[in-house]
């Protein structure tokens, strides 16, 4: 499964970011994600339904925070018997 990371987040997108932003959510689990020329990024789930996140600019806009930098991972589930 892919999960997404927000990162790099401000409350003000003309924010001078000088330091760091704020640290975001992580977003999933995901089947797929997928970007759509530069306005979105699709986060397919396992049950087909989809999140959709909006680019505002070159930042990615989530619950009202922008974020200027995001991650995308795999979590594996290790099993020991």
């Amino acid at each position: 499964m892919l999960y997404i990371k927000l990162l790099h987040g401000r409350a003000d997108p003309n924010q001078d970011m000088q330091i760091k932003g704020n640290e975001g959510p992580t977003l999933g689990p995901y089947e797929c994600i997928e970007g759509i020329y530069t306005s979105w990024i699709k986060l397919i789930k396992p049950d087909g339904s989809c999140d959709m996140l909006k680019y505002f600019g070159d930042m990615v806009l989530y619950n009202g925070v922008y974020y200027g930098q995001w991650q995308v991972f795999i979590q594996y589930k290790i099993i020991i018997d």
